[in-house]
């Protein structure tokens, strides 16, 4: 199986492809040096060549308090940039994870969140909800997983990309 990492350069990326590693699984670890996730066009390229069967989908806008004022940034990075990752995906057949926090959901509640839940704090015109509904809208095969808090240790630099 292989296996495409969003957004390696971040922490949740990065710990990902740390796992990966560790359990010698073929995964290729990108960042926006590789592409940039809102161009559809190199999205969809580098997704092609390298077919992966799965994708982990990490990269995202991550400046919560600045949000407001980056608002068009926000939203071509977490909403087109996750439409596009999706669209690829369908097209070479990988299965998408999109992975973030539980941040914008209201915290009500003890069952999952839905993407059709409503969110809290205006956190919906910041882009931080719609990709939950945009990546269903897409026909992506996948699964969305909402997380409280992402915790890490430092470690040494792992490589982007395990040889096959």
């Amino acid at each position: 199986m292989k296996i495409l990492v969003t957004g390696v350069g971040g922490q949740l990326g990065y710990d990902i492809c740390r796992v990966l590693y560790a359990r010698n699984l073929e995964y290729c670890g990108v960042d926006i040096e590789d592409f940039d996730i809102t161009d559809p066009l190199a999205t969809s390229k580098f997704i092609t060549q390298y077919t992966p069967d799965a994708i982990i989908h990490c990269s995202c806008y991550t400046a919560v308090d600045r949000a407001e004022e980056e608002q068009e940034l926000c939203n071509r990075v977490n909403v087109t940039g996750t439409e596009n990752i999706a669209r690829a995906a369908l097209s070479v057949g990988a299965k998408m994870m999109y992975i973030s926090t539980d941040y914008v959901f209201a915290g009500e509640g003890e069952n999952f969140h839905r993407p059709e839940d409503p969110v809290s704090n205006g956190r919906e015109k910041n882009g931080y909800a719609i990709p939950y509904r945009s990546i269903s809208s897409c026909g992506s095969p996948g699964c969305l997983e909402k997380t409280g808090t992402i915790l890490s240790k430092p470690c040494s630099v792992l490589p982007k990309a395990r040889p096959i």
